[in-house]
């Protein structure tokens, strides 16, 4: 067995490449009407310019992941009767 591997299964295998990352959270606002079914979308970019429509919302996102971001958790907000109205996005990318 290599000497790699027996080290990795004693628990003692440590990286020497310590990756370094970046986030950043944006607020994706959800409105939606289920009776008549209506839903607004909508969210700031960097330059805070309000981008809505979820066609838009989408290709924003898209563009994140083209410049790297990666879409790694996200967390519901709600207003308070408890309806969701807000959703964080937390993306991550290596630092250069």
């Amino acid at each position: 067995m290599p000497a790699f591997w027996e080290e990795r299964q004693k628990g003692v295998f440590m990286s020497t490449n310590k990756k370094k990352w970046e986030y950043k959270i944006k607020v994706l606002e959800v409105h939606s009407h289920p009776i008549l079914a209506l839903g607004r979308w909508q969210i700031e970019d960097d330059n805070k310019k309000i981008i809505k429509e979820f066609p838009n919302v989408e290709k924003y996102i898209n563009q994140l992941g083209e410049e790297g971001w990666e879409l790694v958790g996200t967390a519901p907000g709600s207003d308070s009767q408890g309806t969701i109205t807000k959703v964080l996005l937390i993306f991550k990318r290596e630092k250069e």
